[in-house]
């Protein structure tokens, strides 16, 4: 039996081979961004933490935030126990502008979370913005 040989066929192999072996693996890892500057924090005399706001701080500062979103997530097995095994699995998030856009709410929620399979588990932040 005679096998045909399609032209253009080895060309296509070869151009899903390559770009196969260019595409970027899913890291796994997470590494802290040296290239985001970490400002100096200050304490006063009762040990509370001073904060200052930016000149250019508005209560826009989080819009990027406002929607739905679908997160993936890793959860530590074993803390404080040299653990290297994380348990994956997947949430949802809704942001929405609140108190005449003073501040911003984040709900967020999972039936997935490990060791509570099945039950919802809920999370809420709470974003205020002080002008002064």
């Amino acid at each position: 039996m005679r096998r045909t040989f399609v032209p253009g066929t080895c060309l296509i192999i070869s151009l899903v081979l390559a770009l196969s072996h260019f595409a970027p693996a899913q890291n796994k890892e997470l590494t802290a961004d040296e290239s985001i500057p970490i400002p100096k924090v200050e304490f006063d005399a009762h040990g509370e933490l001073k904060m200052t706001a930016s000149p250019n701080s508005s209560p826009n500062d989080f819009d990027f935030l406002v929607g739905k979103w679908k997160m993936h997530n890793r959860h530590l097995d074993k803390r404080l126990a040299n653990c290297r095994t994380w348990t994956e699995f997947d949430s949802s998030d809704v942001n929405t502008k609140i108190l005449n856009g003073a501040a911003d709410m984040d709900t967020y929620s999972t039936t997935q979370f490990p060791g509570m399979e099945g039950k919802l588990l809920e999370g809420l932040t709470l974003r205020l913005f002080d002008p002064k």
